[in-house]
């Protein structure tokens, strides 16, 4: 999950730094990496199950974000 925050972490800076970027896709990226982070805090109650959905899932996604981006 720390993966894939700081991957929109990088991408959130990357789009901001570029005069050619649409507003569009800097929102984008802010709803998605903010879901990331309320995920994140999810996981300190979240039961075995919960978890290990939560860790399939953001596994899933890194490897979908460092193949093909958001």
């Amino acid at each position: 999950m720390g993966k894939v925050i700081a991957w929109y972490q990088q991408e959130i800076h990357a789009v901001r730094r570029s005069p050619a970027s649409s507003p569009g896709r800097l929102e984008q990226l802010i709803e998605e990496y903010t879901a990331c982070v309320r995920d994140r805090e999810r996981l300190r109650d979240a039961g075995v199950e919960e978890a290990q959905r939560l860790g399939t899932l953001y596994a899933a996604r890194l490897k979908e974000l460092e193949t093909t981006g958001p």
